[in-house]
């Protein structure tokens, strides 16, 4: 009865006007510290805008995990659904592992974003509160006192080993034969590399010309999002080919010297692409072109501002 009583309490939501609902739903009455429970993440909307879940919203993480819903840690992915209802609404799911380490009480409050390629709204689940249980057993003795040292037998390896360092210097430095000294190499100057604003815009021009209809929409949109990735590892030198949406997000708000703006932009830009190659979206031409043209200007954008302010004139003496 209890444990029914608490599902029903987290599968309550707050329906706006517009009839977005969010729910949390967990299948436990009570956590363990550090124990991996499943919990279930729904929004309903109208369908017209993409479900931002938790894993995917900017801000701080504990190591290890991908996201946090009040003081639970989102550990992974467990299966996504989405589904239609009677009344022509979407219902999104997202199944995730995860653990707390809260003392007491730990806080379950989930946001969801819809977006759409111009904003954001986030809605909010009903907060509700889990017992977690303590790890420490209630007739544990009190902590007793330290054990007195063991003795042990004096090591001789250290010995060993500096005995054979000593052998190794001598060896190097009198005994060895020293070859000639070859003669230095004329120094070859590196070609010089494309600059990255040229390479981004010449990849982005032969992706206009091939669009989704001739290469296919998932293709089209893999190489715009690597277009502007690799343009953002050169020139901000975050490793953003190898690092997630989010996590690239973070080391540029982090690292990078970037705008807000621009750090909103690249967002949009690489949401639209990952919405294309994981949730299996097929946005059409004028979708295509729009988001390469923002990827254009939102490249211009970052270049001029990354680009040195030119160093002013000196007087020139009369």
């Amino acid at each position: 009865m209890r444990l029914g009583a608490f599902i029903a309490m987290l599968c309550l939501a707050v329906p706006t006007a517009h009839g977005q609902t969010v729910r949390t739903i967990i299948d436990t009455d009570s956590l363990s510290v550090g124990a991996r429970q499943q919990l279930t993440v729904t929004v309903r909307h109208d369908g017209s805008r993409m479900a931002v879940f938790p894993d995917q919203q900017l801000g701080p993480v504990p190591p290890g995990a991908i996201g946090m819903v009040g003081d639970l840690e989102l550990l992974s992915r467990v299966s996504t659904g989405s589904r239609l209802l009677a009344d022509e609404s979407r219902v999104d799911s997202v199944v995730y592992e995860i653990t707390t380490f809260a003392l007491d009480t730990a806080r379950v409050a989930a946001s969801v974003g819809l977006a759409t390629e111009l904003d954001t709204a986030r809605f909010a689940s009903v907060e509700g509160l889990l017992p977690v249980r303590s790890v420490v057993p209630e007739d544990a003795e009190d902590i007793r006192d330290l054990a007195p040292l063991v003795e042990f037998p004096r090591a001789v390896w250290p010995w060993i080993l500096l005995f054979l360092a000593a052998l190794v210097v001598i060896w190097y430095f009198f005994l060895r034969k020293r070859p000639d000294e070859a003669p230095e190499e004329a120094y070859v100057p590196p070609e010089p590399e494309e600059p990255a604003i040229e390479e981004a815009l010449r990849r982005l021009q032969s992706l206009a010309a091939h669009p989704p209809a001739e290469t296919g929409v998932k293709p089209y949109f893999v190489e715009l999002s690597d277009i502007v990735r690799t343009y953002l590892a050169r020139r901000t030198h975050v490793p953003a080919r190898e690092l997630t949406t989010r996590e690239l997000l973070l080391e540029l708000d982090q690292r990078a010297a970037l705008k807000r703006d621009r750090i909103r932009e690249v967002n949009q830009l690489l949401s639209v692409s990952d919405m294309v190659k994981f949730a299996d979206q097929r946005p059409g031409p004028e979708t295509a072109a729009q988001t390469l043209e923002a990827a254009r200007e939102s490249i211009q954008r970052t270049e001029s501002d990354l680009r040195p302010a030119p160093a002013p004139e000196e007087e020139v003496a009369a």
